[in-house]
C-alpha cells in the first residue's frame, strides 16, 4: 500500500497545545523560583546600613568678641589643622581696656589705704593707744600686701596678653623664614621681644609668690595677736577691704577672659565649615569652624525590633562595602547601645518613614578602604561562629580588638594566662 503524504499540523494548533501544555509548567516553575527566592530573602540574615563613624567637632568662642585675623593664615575649607593649633583669635583691646581701668583703680585704692594709714596713726596719737599700735599696722600690712598680689596678677595679665600677640608674630615670622620670605635678623628681633617679655612674667610671678606669702605671715601674726585692731582702725579700713575685694573679683574675672581668647583645634582634622571671618562679632557659644577627623574608628548601625535580632558584644556580621571591587569582610560587635534611638534620615530606605533601632558599634576591619561618612550593608550572621567571636569578647579573656596600623592591638586589661593573644588574622580564622 503506497504511503499516504503525512499532513503537518497547522501552527495555530501548535499554539494551543503550547498554551495548554507547556505554558503552565513553565509559569508554575517560574512561581515556585520566585516563591523560593523571596522566602530566601525574607528567613536569610537580616541586612542594615552601616555608616563609618564620622566625627566633627565644632570650635566656637566661649565669650563676646570681635574676631581678628590671623598672622600665620586665614583658614579655609579644606585646610588642615593639627591638635592644639591657633584657628581663631578674639580682639583683646577690650582685655587691655579693662586692665588699663584696673591699674587706675589700684592706684586710687593705693592712696585711700595711704589716706586711711594716716588718719588712723592720727586716731592713735590722740587717743594714746600704744599698745594696740602693733595690730593697727598689721591690719594696714595685710590690706596692703592684698592690694600689691592684685596689682602683680594685673600686671601678669597685661603682660600674657602681650606674650599672646608675640607668640602669634613669632609663629608666623619663622614660617616665612623657612620658606626663605623673611630674614634671620626679623626672626631674632622677635624672639628677643618674645624673652624679654617672657623674662617679666617670671619676675613677676616670683614677686607675687613672695607677696602671696609675706599676706600669709602678716595674717597669721594678726591672728595671733594679744590686743586687736582699735574699732576706729576696723571702720577706717572697712572700704578699702570692700575696694580690694572688689578688684580681685575683676582680676580673676579678667584672667579667665584673657585665657579664652585664643580659640584652638580640639584635634587634628581638616575643616569642614567657616561660620565666622575675621571683623565680625561673635557671641558666647556661636560656632566659628568646624574641624572633621579623618580618622577610621568604628563602624555604628541600627538595628530594628521587627528584624528579631539579639545583639551581644561578639556578635558576628558581614559588612559589605558600596563602592566597585570591595569584597565583603567578617568583623562583629564591639558595643552595643542601651537605648532604642531614632535611626538617621539618611539610613532609611524611605526618608519619608521614620524608624527607631537599638544603636551598635562594629569593629572596623583593616583590610576594608573607608572613608569616615561612608555607608555599608551590614548583615547580621545567626550561624554557630557567632559563639567564637562572643568567647574572643567574654570579660576576662579579651574586652575587644580593635585594628590599627600594622595589626590588631588589645584594649582594657585583659589577659591570656598561659596563650598567645590572638590578632586580627587568627579572628579571621576562628571566623572562617
Amino acid at each position: 500500500m503506497a504511503s499516504m503524504p503525512r499532513i503537518r499540523t497547522s501552527w495555530p494548533q501548535r499554539w494551543r497545545r503550547i498554551r495548554s501544555q507547556v505554558l503552565p509548567v513553565l509559569v508554575f516553575g517560574g512561581v515556585a523560583v520566585l516563591t523560593v527566592r523571596l522566602w530566601s530573602w525574607q528567613a536569610g540574615p537580616p541586612t542594615v546600613v552601616g555608616e563609618v563613624e564620622a566625627l566633627r567637632f565644632d570650635t566656637a568662642s566661649h565669650i563676646d568678641g570681635v574676631l581678628v585675623a590671623l598672622s600665620t593664615r586665614e583658614l579655609e575649607p579644606f585646610d588642615v589643622v593639627m591638635a592644639g593649633e591657633l584657628i581663631a583669635k578674639l580682639d583683646d583691646r577690650p582685655a587691655l581696656a579693662s586692665l588699663a581701668t584696673l591699674q587706675a583703680d589700684l592706684l586710687r585704692i593705693k592712696q585711700e589705704l595711704a589716706a586711711t594709714e594716716a588718719r588712723v596713726r592720727q586716731q592713735d596719737a590722740d587717743r594714746q593707744y600704744d599698745h594696740e599700735d602693733q595690730s593697727r599696722r598689721l591690719a594696714v600690712d595685710v590690706e596692703r600686701l592684698r592690694l600689691e598680689i592684685v596689682d602683680r596678677k594685673a600686671l601678669l595679665e597685661t603682660d600674657r596678653i602681650e606674650l599672646l600677640r608675640l607668640d602669634e608674630t613669632y609663629d608666623a615670622v619663622r614660617g616665612a623664614y623657612e620658606q626663605e620670605a623673611e630674614t634671620e635678623f626679623s626672626l631674632s628681633i622677635n624672639q628677643l621681644q618674645r624673652d624679654e617679655v617672657e623674662q617679666r612674667i617670671r619676675g613677676n610671678r616670683v614677686a607675687l609668690g613672695e607677696a602671696e606669702d609675706q599676706l600669709a605671715a602678716a595674717v597669721q601674726r594678726l591672728k595671733y595677736q594679744p590686743m586687736a585692731a582699735p574699732p576706729y582702725a576696723e571702720a577706717f579700713l572697712a572700704p578699702v577691704r570692700g575696694a580690694i575685694a572688689t578688684q580681685e573679683a575683676r582680676v580673676r574675672e579678667l584672667a579667665i577672659q584673657v585665657g579664652l581668647l585664643e580659640i584652638r583645634s580640639p584635634i587634628t582634622g581638616t575643616i569642614s565649615a567657616v561660620y565666622a571671618r575675621p571683623g565680625q562679632a561673635v557671641q558666647a557659644g556661636d560656632p566659628i569652624l568646624t574641624v572633621a577627623d579623618g580618622h577610621i574608628r568604628h563602624i555604628v548601625a541600627y538595628i530594628r525590633q521587627h528584624q528579631g535580632v539579639e545583639p551581644q558584644v561578639g556578635t558576628a556580621v558581614e559588612v559589605r562595602v558600596r563602592s566597585r571591587g570591595q569584597t565583603s569582610v567578617q568583623t562583629w560587635i564591639d558595643r552595643v547601645g542601651a537605648q532604642i534611638e531614632p535611626v538617621p534620615l539618611h539610613h532609611l530606605r524611605d526618608p519619608r518613614v521614620l524608624e527607631w533601632g537599638l544603636p551598635v558599634r562594629i569593629v572596623m576591619p583593616p583590610e576594608l578602604s573607608l572613608r569616615p561618612g561612608e555607608l555599608v550593608d551590614v548583615t547580621f550572621r545567626h550561624d554557630g561562629q557567632t559563639k567564637v567571636c562572643r568567647s574572643l569578647a567574654a570579660p576576662g579573656i579579651l574586652r575587644s580588638i580593635t585594628p590599627s596600623e600594622g595589626g590588631a592591638t588589645e584594649s582594657g586589661s585583659s589577659r591570656l594566662d598561659g596563650f598567645r593573644r590572638p590578632d586580627w588574622h587568627d579572628v579571621r580564622i576562628l571566623l572562617g
